[in-house]
C-alpha cells in the first residue's frame, strides 16, 4: 500500500512541479517594464486566462504609472454635475481595482479637473481624496487582522512614487506604504486645504514617517524637511527663500542632489547659502518680474560663483543689472557640464570670453546675447572641445567666420545657429554649409536665416556624403 501510495505521488508530482514553475515564471514576466508598464497589455492579460489573472493578483512589483485626474474625463473643465458623478464612479471602480492588483502599480499621479464653481470642486475633491485613501488602505493591508493579511496577496501595495498637487488632509500621506515608497512630489496649490500648510503638525508628523523617501519634490515654502533622514533628491521651486530654511539641508548625509528653482529677485537672500550645499547640482534662475539694482546683482551673482558643485546652470538674466559682468562670475564653475544663458545685457566679447575656462561643458546655449560674434563663437568652439549641442540664438553672427572652428567640435550631435533675419540676412550657400561637413556626428542641424533656403534641408545630407567620400 505505502508502495502504491509513493507510486502515485511519484506520477503527479512532475506535473505539479511543472505547474508551479510556470506559474513562477508568469510572475516573473510580469515584472518586466515591457509587459507589466503598459495598461493595455496588463488589461489583455487579465482577460486571456485563469493562470495569467492569478500571477498578476501575486506579482512582486509592477510598473503601471496611473494618473488620476484628467483621464477621468472627456475634458479637463468639468462644466456639469453628471461629468463630476461620472469622474468619481470611475475612481471608485480604479480603486476597486487598486485594492486587488495594488501590486502592479509603481507610480501614482493624483491630479484634479478643472471645476468653475470652488464650493464644487472642494466637494470633488474631499469624496476623490477619501476614496484614494481608503483603496490606498486596503491594499496596503492597513487594519487588516494577521489572518487577514497572512491571506491577502503577498505583493500588497509596491506604490514607489506618488505625485500630487491636492491633499485635503494628512490621511492621504499617511495611506502611503512607507515601506516602499522612495518618489514624494507635492505641489501646494489651491486645491490644498487652507489650513494645511507644511508646517503643520499633522502634515509634518505624516512625512515623518515616511523615513524611506529618496527623492522628493515640492514647491512649497515651509517643510519640515529634516526629519526625512534618507531623503536623497530633492526638487524645489521657488521655495526654501530663507537662509535658515535652505542652510540645514547641508546636514542631511544621505541628499546627494539638490535641484532648486528660483525666481532671480526671491534667490538674492540665499545666494550665500548655495556654496554650503555640496549636493547642489542644479540651478535654474529665472528672471521673474522685478529688476536687480547693481548691489542685488552682485549679491546673486557672488553667491553663484561660489557654487562649484554645480553641472547644470539655466539662468535667465535680464532683470541682472548690465553694469554686472555676468560671465567673469561663472569661471570657478568648472564642473558645469550644461550651460543655458539667455541675457539680452550681455554684449561685450570680453565677457563672453570667460565661458571658455569651462571645458566640461557638453551642452551650451547662449540666446538674445550680442558680445557673442564670430570672434566669440570661435574662441568657444575651439576652447570647449566636449561639447555635444551648441545652440547660439539670435547673437551676434555675422559671417561664416566662426564655422570652420565649430567644424572642429567632432562630437557635436546637435548644431543650432539662428540669427535675426530683421539685422542679419547673411544667406550663405552651399560653399559655406560645406565648412560643416567634418561633423560627422550631427543628427541635428538647424540654422534659421544663417543659409539661405536652397542650401539647407536635404542638400546638408548631400554635402556630408560627398566630403565622407573624399576623405574615404
Amino acid at each position: 500500500m505505502v508502495t502504491a501510495r509513493a507510486s502515485e505521488n511519484t506520477n503527479t508530482r512532475p506535473a505539479e512541479a511543472c505547474q508551479v514553475t510556470s506559474f513562477q515564471a508568469l510572475q516573473a514576466a510580469l515584472q518586466h517594464p515591457f509587459i507589466s508598464s503598459d495598461a493595455r497589455t496588463v488589461c489583455s492579460l487579465l482577460q486571456t486566462c485563469k493562470t495569467w489573472r492569478g500571477a498578476l493578483q501575486q506579482c512582486a512589483a509592477g510598473n503601471l504609472h496611473i494618473n488620476i485626474g484628467h483621464t477621468l474625463y472627456t475634458s479637463a473643465i468639468i462644466t456639469r454635475a453628471a461629468q463630476c458623478i461620472e469622474g468619481i464612479q470611475k475612481l471608485a471602480s480604479f480603486c476597486g481595482w487598486l485594492q486587488q492588483q495594488g501590486g502592479l502599480v509603481s507610480s501614482m499621479t493624483f491630479e484634479a479637473p478643472y471645476l468653475n464653481d470652488a464650493e464644487a470642486r472642494g466637494a470633488y475633491l474631499d469624496a476623490a481624496e477619501q476614496l484614494l485613501v481608503l483603496s490606498l488602505q486596503k491594499a496596503g493591508g492597513h487594519g487588516a487582522t494577521e489572518s487577514a493579511a497572512a491571506s491577502a496577496a503577498p505583493a500588497g501595495l509596491q506604490l514607489r512614487s506618488f505625485s500630487t498637487k491636492c491633499v485635503r488632509s494628512a490621511a492621504l500621506l499617511r495611506a502611503l506604504p512607507a515601506a516602499v515608497l522612495t518618489r514624494l512630489e507635492l505641489h501646494h496649490s489651491s486645491d490644498w486645504r487652507s489650513s494645511l500648510h507644511f508646517n503643520s503638525s499633522s502634515i509634518a508628523a505624516a512625512l515623518a514617517q515616511l523615513g524611506g523617501l529618496r527623492n522628493s519634490a515640492a514647491s512649497v515654502q515651509h517643510w519640515n524637511i529634516l526629519s526625512l533622514r534618507q531623503l536623497r533628491q530633492l526638487e524645489t521651486d521657488n521655495c526654501l527663500q530663507q537662509p535658515e530654511l535652505l542652510a540645514p539641508l547641508s546636514t542631511m548625509a544621505a541628499l546627494t542632489a539638490i535641484h532648486l528653482s528660483y525666481d532671480a529677485a526671491v534667490a538674492v537672500a540665499v545666494a550665500a547659502v548655495w556654496q554650503q550645499l555640496s549636493a547642489l547640482h542644479s540651478l535654474w534662475l529665472k528672471a521673474g518680474d522685478e529688476d536687480l539694482d547693481p548691489t542685488q546683482s552682485q549679491l546673486l551673482l557672488q553667491g553663484l560663483a561660489a557654487a562649484t558643485s554645480l553641472t547644470f546652470l539655466q539662468l535667465e538674466a535680464h532683470n541682472v543689472h548690465e553694469s554686472v559682468q555676468l560671465c567673469a562670475h561663472l569661471t570657478a564653475l568648472t564642473r558645469l557640464q550644461d550651460l543655458d544663458l539667455d541675457c539680452k545685457h550681455l554684449a561685450t566679447l570680453a565677457d563672453v570670453l570667460h565661458l571658455t575656462v569651462l571645458t566640461s561643458l557638453t551642452r551650451l546655449h547662449v540666446c538674445n546675447a550680442a558680445g557673442v560674434d564670430d570672434t566669440a563663437a570661435s574662441a568657444l568652439a575651439l576652447r570647449l572641445k566636449r561639447l555635444q549641442e551648441l545652440r547660439l540664438s539670435y547673437c551676434g553672427l555675422r559671417s561664416a567666420a566662426a564655422l570652420p572652428s565649430i567644424a572642429t567640435l567632432t562630437g557635436l550631435t546637435s548644431l543650432s545657429l539662428y540669427v535675426d533675419p530683421h539685422t542679419a540676412d547673411l544667406d550663405l550657400g552651399r560653399d559655406e554649409l560645406r565648412l560643416l561637413a567634418p561633423l560627422t556626428q550631427l543628427k541635428e542641424l538647424d540654422c534659421d536665416a544663417l543659409f539661405g533656403e536652397p542650401a539647407i534641408g536635404e542638400e546638408w545630407i548631400d554635402v556630408l556624403q560627398q566630403w565622407q567620400r573624399q576623405q574615404a
